[in-house]
């Protein structure tokens, strides 16, 4: 059984929210205190706070089934990333607006993303068809996703080569 993919992309443009967030709370720490000193003091920790528990408090399920794949329980990860493929589907201004409300500068959403770790798991578990499915919608939502062609070109070769072993072999 191999490691499943791990690719963390960064979208430098989706820093630039972030950064503005970090200016408006130090500006407005700066504006109640008149002090640059306090600004920084009492702003910045305010948005570790707020980037440590937006990060790791939302995306709970997401996080919960990477960890389980991290540690081979494919099945249980699979229920973890339906949970976070549900919540986003149901909140999809918080994915829309990640780099703000997560503070989280990725170029793929976390719908893709579920829907690449549900394939990566699928992959593992030798079901093609499911695997290929959720390749195929991620790559619907974001025809660049590098993370779902690889696991597309990977089920379509397992398919190929499931295919190639059931043929009888002709006689020379």
């Amino acid at each position: 059984m191999s490691r499943p993919p791990v690719y963390r992309p960064i979208s430098w443009l989706g820093t630039i929210p972030q950064i503005v967030v970090y200016s408006v709370v130090c500006g407005t720490v700066y504006a109640i205190t008149d002090s640059v000193d306090w600004a920084i003091l009492i702003g910045m920790p305010i948005m570790l706070i707020y980037s440590i528990t937006s990060r790791y408090v939302v995306p709970y399920h997401h996080r919960q089934g990477v960890h389980l794949m991290s540690q081979f329980q494919f099945e249980e990860a699979l229920i973890e990333h339906q949970k976070s493929l549900e919540f986003f589907e149901k909140y999809p201004w918080i994915d829309n607006f990640r780099a703000v409300v997560l503070m989280s500068p990725s170029p793929m959403s976390y719908r893709e993303m579920a829907l690449c770790n549900l394939g990566n798991c699928y992959l593992q578990l030798s079901r093609w068809p499911e695997a290929q499915s959720h390749y195929e919608q991620a790559l619907k939502m974001g025809p660049k996703n590098r993370l779902a062609q690889q696991g597309l070109r990977l089920v379509e070769s397992q398919i190929d080569g499931d295919a190639a072993e059931g043929e009888p072999e002709e006689a020379t």
